[in-house]
Formats: structure tokens, C-alpha cells, sequence
């Protein structure tokens, strides 16, 4: 019987353990959050902000990924630059970077949120902006101008020195049906770091930039008789020794050999721990199952 006893008590601490690594593991997550303010100005660029779960449901929402982004990145925190209520459609934002005047906007991977409660997951891209441009029918609330929101098709690339990076830039749309589309951008003008370049997109809305010093740079793009969702893609350039250097480690390590000579889209993800608790869960069943087969027998 001492046996027995001492099986379920196994059972009982195997059981906590899992839990406890459960909840740390939906305790908090990684989430890039991008803003802009009413002027157009890129305020955070692809932030890795970490969010936790304040309502304790298990999951994160862009409210929890906004709130967060404030309490990082904001002078004085969530508490001076972010406010929501709760209205006939749910919970809306009454503040947005300190800005109250409710034109706000909010995009999740490109997608268009339905609402501050929907679920974002770690390694997600939250874009949240003040519109520059709002424009209503008085009778209706329907938007008769707006800005156009769009996106490059990668959010970061990497290259070596004297390489160059194509991107294209889409628009988030709906069409007749209210089905997403999404459709090139012509004739945009680049930005690098703010500044005006000679580069302007396609009728596909493709565009390919050189770049022929190491670094960090912020790419974005403007387009006349438009106003545009600043789009943002960071493109990392390094010296071909360094990316040299890097492969040895890589093939050392048996890593995926990713060499900076080709362009890769940035898709983050947080370490996936799912095997070891799915190992637990198995582990706890053939406890619980010999424990039972024992207190039978008992």
C-alpha cells in the first residue's frame, strides 16, 4: 500500500510540475510592434516589446501588445499614452501614443484586426498608427478618404556588402464583397532612414535596392497624390568576413546554413517547448495508469 501511496503522491508532483511549466510558458511573449503617428513619423520600428497576460486567459491580445509597447517605449508609461473603454462594438482605444483624436488603426501580420481582444501569438507584427488623413461622410460615418495601408512582403532582409534587397509593396484592402486583397503599389518613392532615395516601385509594385555599406537600415516609402501607412522593412547589411564567420559557426553548430548572400524574410518565433510538455503529459499518463493497475491489485 506504501507503494502505491507513494505512486500517486509521483503522480500528484508531476502533475504541479507540468502545470507550473505551462503557465511560464503563456506567461509572456515576444511581439514586434510598429507605430506611426499623425504626422507619418515612424515612432517604433518593428519593436520587440514583451507582452504578458494580463487577464491570466492563457493567450495574449493586441490590447495586452499595446499596452505593453506603451509601458516600453512611452514617456510615463501606459498610463500616460494609452486608454480604452468598452462601447456597443467592445473595448476600443480613446488614446494611442498620447494621441486622443480616436483616429487609430491596428494591423496584425498585415491583416486587419477585428477588434483589441483578438489573439495575437509570440513572434506576431502588430502595426498600429494614427491616420493622417480621415475623412467621414457626415450622414453615413462611412470613410470617404483615408490613409491606404500597406506592407512590404518582407519584414526584414539580410544581405552582404554590395548585395541588393527586392522587396514589394502591397496594399490591405477590400474588395466589392469585402473580401482582403491585396494589390501593388506603383510608382512609391523609397525611404532609407527617412531620407528620399531615386528608388520607386514598379507596376508590381517591386522595387530592388542596393546597398553598398554594413549596417541597419529602416526602409520605408511615400507616394504622391496618396497617403500612405508608412510600410517598414529593416535590412541588415554585413561585411563579408563577418558573414564568413558566421557560416563556420553555423556548420559548426549544425545549424541551418542561412548565408547573408541571399535575402531572408525575418519570420520570429520564440522556442518551441511543446515536445517536452507533451513528453510530461505522456510520462504522467503511464504513471497514473501503473499506479492504477497497482492500487487495483492492491
Amino acid at each position: 500500500m506504501k507503494k502505491v501511496l507513494g505512486l500517486l503522491m509521483a503522480v500528484v508532483i508531476m502533475a504541479g510540475m507540468l502545470s507550473i511549466g505551462v503557465s511560464a510558458e503563456a506567461a509572456e511573449a515576444e511581439i514586434f510592434v510598429t507605430f506611426s503617428d499623425s504626422t507619418g513619423k515612424i515612432i517604433l520600428a518593428q519593436e520587440p516589446i514583451t507582452v504578458q497576460d494580463k487577464n491570466d486567459d492563457g493567450k495574449f491580445n493586441v490590447d495586452e501588445a499595446l499596452f505593453a509597447a506603451h509601458e516600453a517605449a512611452y514617456e510615463g508609461g501606459a498610463a500616460a499614452g494609452y486608454a480604452t473603454a468598452e462601447g456597443s462594438w467592445g473595448l476600443y482605444i480613446t488614446k494611442l501614443w498620447g494621441d486622443t483624436s480616436g483616429n487609430f488603426g491596428y494591423y496584425v501580420n498585415n491583416a486587419m484586426a477585428w477588434g483589441l481582444t483578438d489573439e495575437v501569438k509570440a513572434g506576431d507584427y502588430i502595426n498600429a498608427y494614427v491616420y493622417q488623413v480621415m475623412e467621414l461622410d457626415p450622414t453615413t460615418y462611412a470613410i470617404i478618404n483615408a490613409d491606404t495601408y500597406c506592407f512590404f512582403d518582407k519584414y526584414t532582409a539580410k544581405v552582404i556588402e554590395g548585395d541588393s534587397v527586392t522587396l514589394t509593396l502591397k496594399t490591405a484592402e477590400f474588395d466589392a464583397n469585402t473580401n482582403p486583397v491585396n494589390n501593388p503599389v506603383a510608382d512609391a518613392v523609397i525611404l532609407i532612414d527617412g531620407e528620399e532615395t531615386t528608388y520607386k516601385t514598379d507596376a508590381q509594385g517591386k522595387v530592388t535596392i542596393p546597398f553598398e555599406n554594413a549596417g541597419e537600415f529602416l526602409i520605408s516609402a511615400k507616394k504622391d497624390g496618396t497617403v500612405l501607412v508608412p510600410p517598414v522593412s529593416k535590412v541588415t547589411v554585413s561585411e563579408e568576413e563577418e558573414v564568413a564567420a558566421q557560416d563556420v559557426t553555423a556548420t559548426a553548430s549544425e545549424a541551418q546554413d542561412d548565408t547573408a548572400a541571399e535575402e531572408t524574410e525575418k519570420s520570429p518565433k520564440t522556442g518551441d517547448e511543446s515536445g517536452l510538455y507533451l513528453s510530461l503529459v505522456l510520462l504522467l499518463g503511464m504513471i497514473t495508469v501503473f499506479a492504477g493497475k497497482k492500487l487495483y491489485e492492491a
